[in-house]
């Protein structure tokens, strides 16, 4: 079969049967606070400005290598805090029900960058597996 009609019937079997809207922010940031909008806000703002974002990833990156102790609590309440459920699976769940009252599916990823040893890939690999059982049991998160 040629490329193109095997895109095609690909592209008829893989149409969605949701009703999708993401213009609608009202709809989309309805589980986040007006105190957590505005500090989305200002994050997003920041990170927009490549001259303040540079110098900090850098000095960030020196911080955590250094050990410097508020360190990590900066980046918890900032990226981590925009980004990330938690460390464990345990740490997401109240982020996931949170989001599932509003009616939002939870993507499980866990980030295998920076991983060099077959120990890190093993333990990448596990946790994976992981994530798979724990969607595997529940609505509020259908995709890993």
């Amino acid at each position: 079969m040629k490329p193109l009609k095997r895109k095609k019937r690909l592209g008829k079997k893989s149409k969605s049967t949701l009703d999708l809207d993401f213009s609608n922010t009202e709809i989309a940031f309805a589980h986040k606070t007006d105190k957590e909008l505005k500090k989305a806000a200002w994050l997003f703002n920041l990170m927009n400005k490549t001259w303040v974002v540079n110098p900090l990833s850098n000095l960030g990156l020196l911080a955590m290598k250094m050990h410097i102790p508020f360190t990590k609590k900066i980046v918890r309440e900032t990226m981590f805090e925009q980004f990330v459920g938690g460390r464990t699976l345990l740490e997401c769940t109240p982020a996931i029900a949170k989001l599932y009252e509003f009616n939002i599916q939870t993507v499980l990823d866990y980030g295998a960058e920076g991983k060099e040893t077959e120990k890190d890939f093993d333990k990448t690999m596990n946790e994976n597996i992981r994530s798979i059982d724990f969607a595997a049991t529940n609505e509020s998160t259908p995709v890993v």
